[in-house]
């Protein structure tokens, strides 16, 4: 009876022990998770966001390019057809370069004829192949009639041969001036030929890198086009861990309350069973002896007191006859009684760590805040004063002291700087292989903390590291 009695106590008390332990891991577990899967989902909606803003700067950029590009081809059209004007104007320069050429050869045509009739007009006024004036052509006149006609004819010739001379010296300075003209012409046609070749050659070569510019913008915004793609997809896909781990969550809380609840009915059971035991008595049973003597004879029968063993034989004369009496041997039972059972030790239920309601001396906003929630309930995933988890509470102490930490405990302990002499306000780290639950140090070998089995209070780190779960480590923020 006491076996089975203590074998439950034990069980119970196991049972108890585990549902106690299993609550605040599996809620920092999703707290982790799930601040990890919305911290990813809002660093890819954030690069999508920036990816929105690089792709509009490169649509815009590839938009004010494609526009410098047309106005490039619209400029380089404007100089070609300069050029096309320029190489059609250096053609008529040569056209009427060779038309002046022309002209030319006919004005010294014209010359050469004139100065052919100078000479036979020279000619005409010699006598005897020596040269006479005109005065003495004048005087040798015969009768006055032939004076006048002699100085008509004079003068005809000396106006005709000034005429003659006028006209020379026009042609030659008209051949002069168009040669000019048409040779000037020639040269800054082939100036602007030539500039406007180099224009087009330059806007050419803009055009190319402007549309080399183009291309390489447009695969810019094709690429953070794609990776946009990518990080929405990634987005998503955390979102949909963002419900998954809340769906776990709530499931998981639902089996923790669960569990509670059966912790409490197990610790009932714990208590009913260590009051049965302690006032149960065992039971000893005694069997008295009994014995039994049977005397055969003839007249009677006398109790005997003898052993079993033992044999007596009596004769007995009476008067004249001989009569043997005979006493027949009888076997006393020896007395039997039920051992009594050893009474062996009770088991005593592992202690529990009690909280302490009096902090213990120490400085610092973070411990005077944190000592304000002693005697808050524990609460699966709490993070109010309506009720905490570990995490929640630490996360909720510090942020009341200005300091922003990560939600989770296994997030806090990978966020804080790792210490191996704590100070009052440094935080505390227990787990097996990983962080799962969290505290405040505040000196002395103690600690603050949620505890599913105390809510906030004072404890220590030994016998929490005993009870509960073993000691990590010390971070600080």
């Amino acid at each position: 009876m006491k076996k089975k009695l203590f074998i439950s106590l034990l069980s119970a008390t196991v049972l108890s022990t585990s549902l106690m332990g299993a609550a605040p891991v599996f809620a920092d577990e999703f707290d982790t998770q799930l601040d990890e899967a919305q911290q990813t989902a809002a660093q890819n909606e954030q690069a999508a966001n920036e990816l929105n803003e690089i792709i509009s700067q490169l649509t815009n950029e590839k938009n004010n390019t494609q526009a410098a590009l047309t106005s490039l081809e619209n400029e380089i059209q404007k100089k070609e057809s300069l050029l096309t004007e320029a190489m059609n104007n250096l053609e008529l320069s040569k056209t009427e370069m060779n038309q002046l050429q022309e002209e030319i050869e006919k004005l010294e045509e014209n010359i050469a004829r004139r100065e052919d009739k100078l000479e036979e007009q020279a000619r005409k006024i010699q006598v005897s192949g020596n040269s006479v004036s005109y005065l003495e052509y004048i005087l040798e006149s015969e009768s006055l009639t032939d004076i006048f006609a002699r100085i008509d004819v004079v003068t005809n010739i000396i106006q005709s041969s000034n005429n003659m001379m006028e006209d020379q010296i026009k042609d030659k300075e008209q051949v002069d001036q168009k040669t000019k003209e048409t040779e000037q012409k020639i040269v800054q046609q082939n100036a602007i030929a030539g500039e406007l070749e180099q224009a087009s050659a330059q806007l050419e070569s803009q055009k190319a890198s402007q549309e080399a510019l183009v291309v390489q913008l447009e695969i810019e915004r094709s690429t953070a086009s794609a990776d946009k793609e990518s990080l929405i997809t990634e987005r998503n896909e955390a979102l949909k861990r963002v419900n998954n781990i809340q769906n776990e969550r709530e499931i998981a809380r639902a089996a923790a309350q669960e569990a509670e609840e059966e912790r409490a009915r197990q610790e009932e059971v714990t208590e009913e069973v260590v009051e049965e035991t302690t006032t149960t008595e065992v039971a000893t049973a005694s069997v008295a002896p009994a014995s039994s003597n049977r005397e055969s004879s003839n007249g009677g029968s006398t109790p005997n007191s003898q052993p079993a063993s033992e044999e007596t034989s009596t004769n007995t004369n009476n008067g004249g006859g001989n009569t043997q009496g005979s006493t027949t041997p009888t076997q006393s039972a020896p007395t039997q009684s039920t051992p009594k059972p050893e009474s062996k030790p009770k088991p005593k239920p592992k202690p529990q760590p009690k909280p302490e309601t009096t902090p213990p001396a120490a400085s610092g906003n973070v411990l005077s805040i944190a000592g304000n929630y002693v005697g808050i309930p524990y609460v699966w995933g709490g993070k109010t004063p309506n009720g905490f988890d570990c995490s929640g509470f630490t996360k909720y102490v510090f942020a009341q002291s200005n300091k922003s930490i990560p939600a989770g405990s296994s997030a806090q302990y990978a966020g804080a700087t790792k210490v191996s002499n704590p100070q009052p306000g440094d935080l505390v780290f227990f787990g097996r292989g990983s962080v799962s639950h969290v505290g405040i140090y505040v000196g002395n070998g103690r600690f603050i903390g949620a505890q599913t089995s105390t809510g906030v209070a004072y404890t220590t780190v030994s016998s929490f590291s005993k009870y509960g779960s073993p000691l990590i480590g010390y971070g600080r923020y």
